[in-house]
């Protein structure tokens, strides 16, 4: 899911835009910790079980997932602020010099 900004990412580094660069790369980081969620939130509500006695599965699901969800969230972003900020291109280009298909 993060990759849906790849394509604008790349623009941005190789234009020297880095503060639109790491706000893209936050944005791809947080798109995919939000799609987790989501995914872990569904399945929490679904198979419920484990939801104290009293406590509807869908709130317990929302509670726990959502702690996950924060913790993921605020790791992500420092990960890519690190990544962004000290290995640009060896780490966000293609080695093979293949052209991805969002790029044409």
């Amino acid at each position: 899911m993060g990759g849906l900004l790849y394509g604008r990412f790349q623009a941005a580094l190789k234009a020297g835009n880095n503060r639109e660069a790491m706000g893209l790369a936050w944005g791809a980081g947080l798109i995919g910790v939000l799609a987790k969620y989501f995914c872990h939130f569904l399945a929490g509500w679904v198979f419920g079980s484990y939801a104290p006695k009293g406590t509807p599965a869908w709130l317990y699901s929302l509670v726990i997932n959502g702690g996950s969800a924060v913790a993921t969230g605020i790791l992500t972003i420092i990960v890519i602020s690190v990544l962004v900020t000290t290995v640009k291109k060896p780490l966000f280009e293609p080695k093979d010099g293949r052209q991805l298909l969002s790029q044409h």
